[in-house]
């Protein structure tokens, strides 16, 4: 077995695996969080610049309903994961896989 001693743990002592995946989606929630964040104030900018032009409120408004659907999309998979996880009784983002030993 290969021993690193910056690691606790050698290789194959531990599965990467779930935790690769509960990082991955924790990265991607706060990623898109801070990117409709980002898209809100940039749309609301872009709505209280516009002056009544019919075309910039138009471009603004879309730019504010496209991050909106944007979370929502990235919401339902979360659902989505959460239900699977209840209908196959196991969890997703947290597998509890063999390791080799």
């Amino acid at each position: 077995m290969i021993k690193n001693p910056a690691l606790n743990a050698g290789l194959g002592e531990k599965n990467l695996l779930p935790q690769f995946l509960t990082n991955f989606w924790s990265l991607a929630i706060t990623i898109g969080s801070i990117a409709l964040l980002f898209m809100l104030i940039l749309g609301g900018i872009k709505y209280i610049m516009s002056q009544g032009d019919k075309q910039r409120v138009e471009e603004s408004k879309d730019q504010i309903l496209h991050a909106v659907l944007g979370f929502l999309i990235l919401m339902a998979i979360y659902a989505i994961i959460k239900v699977l996880e209840t209908f196959f009784g196991m969890s997703i983002l947290n597998p509890n896989l063999p390791v080799a030993k």
